[in-house]
């Protein structure tokens, strides 16, 4: 019986592996048939099942037996191989030990070596630092001095300059106002010379100026038109306006007085301080004659002069 519970077991094994390909085949083929061809491995699973009972089932004491010794040869087999793959392993370890502590000392030569390397190129590269360090300072240094001095000379350029500009300054200055004050020295006397000079003129001309008799002016005043003449008398009448000053004078003097017939009209340029009945010498040009009416509504005519001077 359990040659058959064996038969039975590869069968079913054989028929699951069988129908499980048919069914897939059936799925991708799409022809109806995967789900009977699953079922019938089912059925294989089955009778796999019913076999592998069978052979527990009904064994013989010899195949029991055989079995056993299988079983213990299998266990120590698997015992001898699990040694073998232990003592594989443990050596394997042990080699992969080895290897790592190899590695670990080269790999912590291969560090201790870069780390010198490194501490000897970062000692380098700090001396040269150092050294850089020290030579930019040093050309700094020098620079700041070579600066520092060059400003010096220059501030001192400077102020020698600008000293120079300031005494050029102020030499320009004190030329400029001795010249100013020599021309004004020069202005002044020369305004001087002239006013001393027009003074002379005007006193030369007041002394040449003739007084012509009265009856002989009324006679053809514009005879003497352009004529320089003085004239001494009673101011009979004095008006002011439009910057002019307009005098009728009474020169020529009776015992009982001056002779308010006897009247020269007398225009002078700005105003004066003189009134009616005022004394005054006046000097001028003959310019003809003047007519006006009087207060009676008689029409007059006079003598007349432009004066300079009323004294």
């Amino acid at each position: 019986m359990s040659n058959i519970g064996f038969a039975l077991f590869l069968l079913g094994m054989v028929a699951i592996a069988v129908f499980i390909l048919m069914g897939l085949f059936s799925l991708i083929k799409k022809n109806g048939k995967a789900k009977k061809r699953f079922l019938f491995a089912g059925v294989s699973l089955a009778v796999m099942v019913l076999g592998a009972v069978f052979m527990v089932a009904f064994q013989t004491d010899e195949e029991k037996a055989l079995n056993e010794e299988r079983r213990i040869a299998e266990v120590k087999a698997e015992k001898a191989q699990e040694e073998k793959d232990k003592a594989k392993a443990e050596a394997a370890a042990k080699e992969e030990k080895e290897k790592k502590e190899a590695a670990a000392k080269k790999k912590a030569e291969e560090a201790k070596k870069e780390k010198e390397e490194k501490e000897a190129a970062a000692k380098k590269k700090a001396e040269e630092a150092k050294k850089a360090k020290e030579e930019k300072e040093a050309a700094e240094k020098a620079k700041a001095e070579q600066v520092a001095k060059e400003k010096a000379e220059a501030k001192k350029k400077a102020e020698q300059k600008a000293k120079e500009e300031a005494e050029a300054k102020e030499k320009a200055k004190q030329e400029a106002a001795a010249k100013k004050k020599a021309e004004a020295d020069k202005k002044a006397k020369e305004e001087r010379e002239a006013k001393e000079a027009a003074a002379k003129a005007e006193a030369d001309k007041q002394a040449s100026a003739q007084t012509i008799r009265y009856a002989q002016m009324i006679k053809n005043p514009d005879r003497y038109a352009g004529e320089y003449v003085k004239y001494r008398g009673e101011i009979v009448q004095i008006q002011e306006g439009d910057d002019m000053t307009v005098i009728r004078l009474a020169v020529t003097q009776e015992s009982y007085g001056w002779n308010p017939n006897e009247v020269i009209w007398v225009e002078v340029e700005g105003y004066t301080d003189f009134v009616d009945e005022d004394i005054v010498t006046v000097y001028g040009t003959v310019v003809g004659k003047h007519s006006y009416t009087s207060q009676a509504g008689w029409e007059i005519t006079v003598p007349a002069m432009l004066a300079d001077t009323v004294e």
